[in-house]
């Protein structure tokens, strides 16, 4: 009875809360057929219990190898959706107790292959937990700003020139940082979850990110104010899903009791 209550306010009352933290993706510097783990860390996190977590990431230089948690002990990861061919992962990490997920930490690692044929580029892998995609326990929605990360593919034998290779752009440190390419998906509102992570790095000002978006059709309008005022169905089947997980402990417990 409890959890059908829990879950019954979680679909009537959902509310909208404030900004919770950022998850920030490490960059990386590889070569043609290495592979390479990003981590994404989650910093000055508050509490969240459900997060879907969408990654983008030019599929003709990279391959998803393997997804899996973090530092974080207390949570399940489960890969819900991989298109190779689109360059997308959807993450959807979850509490496993009663109660929110709190502290900073590596919220998941995601491991990449790059093809032999990869573009030599500073390609972004970015991030997006959408509008309606998390809430914490209390049911309230989250929008964690996101930071994308950047994955420098560089050749194996530089040609150095200036202080920069004439091959792949790599720099000794003397040369201005490649510009950073995004992957373009097909989908519009793929694009416009790119162009909002994009905004979120950089207002946050926390890496060298040039003035560009990836190419759309059409301006987007990012604001608070377009927030859905429910829980979406992704949150709402994730949190369903791990309240009939803790009421199927809550009856073995008694059952043992007894």
């Amino acid at each position: 009875m409890v959890c059908l209550c829990v879950f019954l306010s979680c679909f009537c009352f959902g509310v909208t809360a404030e900004s919770y933290g950022t998850i920030i993706g490490e960059s990386a510097e590889v070569e043609r057929g290495e592979t390479f783990t990003v981590k994404f860390n989650y910093q000055n996190n508050p509490g969240f219990w459900i997060m879907f977590m969408t990654l983008y990431f030019d599929a003709e230089s990279f391959e998803l190898v393997e997804s899996k948690k973090g530092d974080y002990k207390n949570v399940s990861l489960n890969q819900m959706l991989y298109d190779d061919n689109a360059g997308k992962v959807l993450l959807d990490i979850e509490g496993n107790q009663a109660n929110d997920v709190t502290g900073d930490g590596v919220l998941a690692e995601v491991t990449f292959r790059v093809k032999e044929n990869a573009k030599i580029q500073n390609n972004a892998i970015v991030i997006s937990v959408g509008n309606g995609k998390a809430c914490n326990f209390n049911t309230e929605l989250i929008h964690p700003a996101v930071n994308y990360a950047m994955v420098n593919v560089v050749c194996k034998e530089h040609n150095m020139q200036n202080g920069t290779c004439k091959i792949c752009g790599y720099n000794d440190g003397t040369a201005p940082v490649p510009e950073v390419v995004f992957p373009v998906p097909e989908k519009e509102e793929d694009k416009t979850e790119i162009n909002e992570t994009i905004t979120n790095t950089q207002n946050a000002g926390s890496q060298v990110i040039p003035n560009q978006t990836a190419n759309t059709n059409e301006t987007e309008n990012n604001d608070d104010n377009n927030q859905p005022k429910n829980i979406n169905i992704y949150v709402l089947a994730g949190s369903l899903a791990a309240l009939l997980a803790i009421a199927v402990l809550i009856v073995v417990y008694i059952i043992k009791k007894k």
